[in-house]
């Protein structure tokens, strides 16, 4: 199954997901650019790198709003997403990409819903590897990438009624090699921004 009917099947579920009573409930969807890197890259490409540079990407997907509190919420989503970082030396491969399925389970703070307002959201990001490979170089490194990775998402925005921007950063807790027995953890770290419209 190709990532494109994964994020479109994962969306669906999470829009289905809220009952039609409840009214306070709102699904939605979101997407937009994400800038991420990897520490210590040489670990996964098996290469002499030391440094690598930021590589850009595109996020997509949907999340639920479950309502707990007067201005507190429940945001579980449901994302596609790749952490990667660009090479210098394009012998072996333009970039390291690596594409998960995510799931943030964020905490959320904002005002009324009914106005345009600031919004914060912050917790554990889970992220469910679908491939890894050096992109240009046609080399897949699926074995050298463990299956799931964890870090931690922080963000802000602002919301108007339906629409919603924002900007977040997430940081990998955990080394994401396979073999990380005496070699320095491979940790990803992300910026995105994003553009969304609940329903």
């Amino acid at each position: 199954m190709s990532s494109c009917r994964i994020a479109i099947a994962a969306t669906l579920w999470l829009c289905l997901a809220v009952p039609c009573a409840a009214q306070t409930m709102r699904a939605g969807l979101k997407g937009g650019a994400a800038f991420t890197s990897l520490s210590n890259i040489f670990v996964v490409t098996e290469g002499d790198e030391e440094e690598s540079a930021v590589h850009s990407s595109v996020t997509v997907g949907g999340f639920v709003e479950m309502p707990l509190a007067p201005y507190v919420s429940f945001q579980p989503e449901v994302l596609v997403d790749t952490v990667g970082a660009e090479l210098p030396d394009t012998s072996t491969g333009s970039a390291v990409v690596i594409r998960y399925l995510s799931v943030p389970m964020l905490m959320k703070i904002a005002g009324r819903t009914d106005r345009t307002g600031v919004f914060l959201v912050a917790g554990p990001t889970f992220g469910l590897k679908l491939a890894a490979s050096l992109a240009d170089g046609d080399e897949d490194i699926d074995d050298r990438v463990k299956r799931t990775n964890w870090s931690l998402t922080i963000g802000l925005g602002v919301q108007a009624r339906r629409w919603l921007l924002e900007g977040r950063f997430s940081q990998g807790l955990w080394t994401i090699a396979e073999d990380d027995f005496g070699e320095p953890p491979v940790k990803s770290k992300a910026i995105a921004l994003l553009a969304g419209v609940r329903f």
